[in-house]
């Protein structure tokens, strides 16, 4: 290896723990309000409460929502139940909807993964009706952290956190590992969430630092081998050749979205949480189809419009809402220009 190779990757921050990294098992400490947001899930778990995951549509939300949702049972908690927003009603992050779910349930507990942290209003009203909410993001947050949240789990509330970068499934992860530091699921189990973590990671477009490779280094070694029936029947519907980040971010990924931008992200969830293969068969197999009628979607819409010299692009059709996103991404690469895509489907 030449010096000025040498020199290159250490200014990127790659060096022998970047390319051979160790397992670390002290990250959860690191995550702001851990101590207080495991408390109360202890709490739930003495008092066997009801307790509701709310996530996300898209495949971090959706594998985020699965690691939760089976830390809380690993844990003991035995009344758990997992809500995903609907894209064309509720929209990103918690709709009211939840409010009414909760009730529905008996809920006393709702733990977000992969959003909350700019939902202050429908946290405040579940705070009112006598609902905990423990924040679990790893987005932004735009203005003050939501004050009726028992907790905010976000690494973005620490500008110098190593932890930072970390999608939303790893940061249900680190709470799964918390958990674990505390004796309440069995050392080493979380390791085979790693598959989730890797997809949610590299499906989220998340910047690979240190702490990111790490854990889709060992992300990679799981999926390679993984027990998850709904993974290995998807896997097999894709056709993927091998397993490597291409796959995931051009085979696999784009399937678990399709169940949340054509009909409902259920769809994905209820394929990575499945333990039957006949039935994780049945699933992947939707998600093929619904993939392919987005695909057909994105193609058509992308062939009726028709750019202008205008600076930004702002077009309309009779397009699919769940394309809207990729064509405008498609347009902006292609055009090098700002664009807009709106659908004329539906009541405005």
């Amino acid at each position: 290896m030449t010096r000025i190779f040498e020199e290159l990757l250490k200014k990127r921050g790659v060096n022998h723990d970047f390319l051979s990294p160790k397992y670390r098992v002290d990250l959860a400490e690191k995550l702001p309000d851990i101590e207080v947001a495991t408390s109360r899930i202890a709490e739930a778990i003495a008092k066997q409460e009801t307790v509701l995951v709310y996530g996300d549509y898209d495949v971090d939300g959706v594998t985020a929502s699965t690691l939760m949702y089976d830390c809380l049972w690993l844990s003991g908690i035995k009344n758990v139940s997992v809500m995903l927003p609907d894209r064309f009603i509720d929209g990103y992050g918690m709709g009211e909807r939840v409010v009414g779910r909760a009730e529905e349930l008996g809920a006393t507990l709702i733990i977000t993964v992969d959003c909350g942290s700019n939902n202050a209003e429908v946290i405040d009203k579940l705070k009112a009706r006598g609902v905990d909410v423990i924040v679990t993001d790893h987005h932004e947050i735009m203005k003050e952290i939501p004050k009726g949240a028992i907790a905010v789990v976000n690494p973005k509330r620490d500008e110098r956190s190593e932890i930072r970068e970390l999608c939303g499934c790893g940061v249900a992860f680190l709470v799964m590992q918390k958990m674990v530091n505390l004796g309440y699921i069995p050392e080493g189990r979380e390791k085979w969430y790693l598959d989730l973590v890797l997809i949610g990671t590299l499906c989220d477009s998340m910047t690979i630092d240190s702490v990111n490779r790490m854990l889709s280094f060992y992300g990679m070694k799981v999926l390679k081998k993984t027990r998850r029936p709904g993974l290995i029947e998807l896997i097999k519907a894709s056709k993927a050749n091998k397993i490597n980040s291409e796959t995931i971010g051009f085979q696999l990924g784009p399937r678990l979205n399709a169940g949340g931008r054509m009909e409902s992200a259920e769809i994905s969830l209820k394929l990575l949480m499945t333990e039957n293969h006949q039935d994780a068969n049945k699933l992947a197999m939707k998600l093929n189809e619904l993939n392919l009628a987005r695909r057909e979607s994105q193609k058509k819409a992308i062939s009726e419009i028709a750019v202008t010299e205008d600076d930004v692009i702002v077009v309309a059709g009779e397009w699919h809402e769940g394309v809207l996103g990729i064509i405008a991404g498609r347009l902006v690469e292609k055009y090098h220009k700002p664009a807009f895509v709106l659908s004329e489907v539906g009541q405005g």
